[in-house]
């Protein structure tokens, strides 16, 4: 039965994961493993499935965990930032497929964006109880331009927003030329993934 690998006290402890389709392999320390709370609930109850492990003491994962969908996760949860996932993903990679994985691995989504001027009706509204509550804006430096585009593009691949109403999806239609026809803040990468989930 495998344990958690742990060579020296300064190193963390780490875990091994196969992917099976590549045989690719990647360690996980149990920070990252507790952001993805599938992989961690399957080693919390390794003892109830019968092929978890192989002789080596690595998890083995299979379809629907590709290590080519897993690794821009993996890195947007390490890195804290919803943009990294638009970078890292291969634009021959179809973003609504990542996604649908990240929900499968139960990852926690990262939040709707606060966007100013904007009439963005979301499918599921909330209800502010305390009308104080107020959002301050300011002018964001490229890497929050970045963030705030990449968590509007989820939310929005996510049906996040109403889009039986008129006045969001102008304002959809126009944050997203704005992504596609700004190449100074975005690269070409993430405009292609922009155009897979418009």
């Amino acid at each position: 039965m495998a344990e958690p690998s742990n060579t020296t006290d300064t190193n963390p402890v780490t875990y091994k994961f196969r992917f099976g389709t590549s045989d690719k392999l990647v360690h996980l320390t149990e920070k990252q493993l507790h952001s993805i709370r599938y992989l961690s609930a399957l080693i919390a109850h390794k003892d109830h499935f019968l092929s978890v492990e192989n002789e080596n003491g690595e998890y083995v994962l299979n379809y629907p965990i590709e290590y080519r969908w897993f690794m821009p996760i993996l890195c947007s949860i390490i890195s804290k930032q919803a943009h990294t996932l638009f970078n890292e993903l291969a634009e021959d990679e179809n973003l609504l497929d990542v996604l649908q994985l990240s929900d499968y691995l139960c990852v926690e989504p990262f939040p709707l964006p606060h966007l100013r001027y904007q009439n963005l009706l979301r499918s599921n509204p909330v209800n502010i109880e305390n009308e104080n509550q107020r959002v301050k804006y300011y002018k964001a430096n490229l890497s929050e331009a970045r963030q705030t585009a990449a968590e509007f593009l989820i939310a929005l691949a996510r049906n996040q927003y109403k889009l039986s109403d008129s006045n969001t999806r102008k304002d959809i239609f126009t944050l997203i030329n704005i992504i596609l026809f700004n190449p100074a803040v975005f690269n070409s990468r993430f405009r292609h993934h922009t155009l897979r989930v418009a």
